[in-house]
């Protein structure tokens, strides 16, 4: 017997069953949401409604399962941006976590969380060079060209202090007798 699947305490109800790849919780949301939220979900939903493949998918009344490979704090987030929920921001303050945020927002193509990504970098947490080369990627990638050029100007302050006790691979030496 198949124990009960663990769901997300604000995400029990709905239409759409979201099971993550890599961990026990499941989201459960309704599709109506996704469809106004995600040009991805949007896509599919039209798509199998067209096949009449989405209300075929589980036992009648039982939610349309679907799959995804990101991490629960990513899609906690990711959704409760979506659905319009409170979210905490203090795991925000690490530029991983944000990078993941926005990798998962252009993926399935919820423009919000995109949004707040852009805050996100924008803020105070994410100033100074220990964030600067990676924020300029990330902001370069999405054409914010504003936070980009902030990016640039912290990169200005990275050190850059390589080892001194590994031995260069290149020598002057080496340069000349080749």
């Amino acid at each position: 017997m198949n124990p009960k699947p663990a769901y997300h305490p604000d995400f029990t109800h709905g239409d759409v069953e979201l099971i993550l790849a890599n961990c026990e919780t499941r989201f459960r949301l309704d599709s109506s949401t996704l469809r106004r939220t995600s040009g991805f979900f949007a896509a599919m939903f039209d798509a199998d409604s067209a096949k009449g493949e989405l209300a075929q998918v589980g036992a009648k009344g039982e939610p349309a399962h679907v799959t995804i490979d990101e991490d629960e704090h990513t899609v906690e987030a990711l959704l409760k941006i979506a659905s319009g929920l409170q979210f905490a921001l203090d795991w925000f303050h690490d530029l991983d976590a944000i990078e993941l945020l926005a990798w998962a927002a252009e993926k399935y193509e919820v423009g919000a969380a995109l949004d707040v990504v852009r805050l996100l970098l924008d803020g105070s947490a994410m100033r100074g060079p220990e964030h600067a080369l990676r924020k300029y990627a990330l902001a370069s990638h999405h054409g914010w060209h504003d936070i980009a050029q902030d990016a640039a100007r912290d990169a200005l302050d990275v050190v850059l202090d390589f080892d001194r006790t590994v031995s260069p691979i290149w020598t002057c030496a080496t340069l000349r007798a080749s």
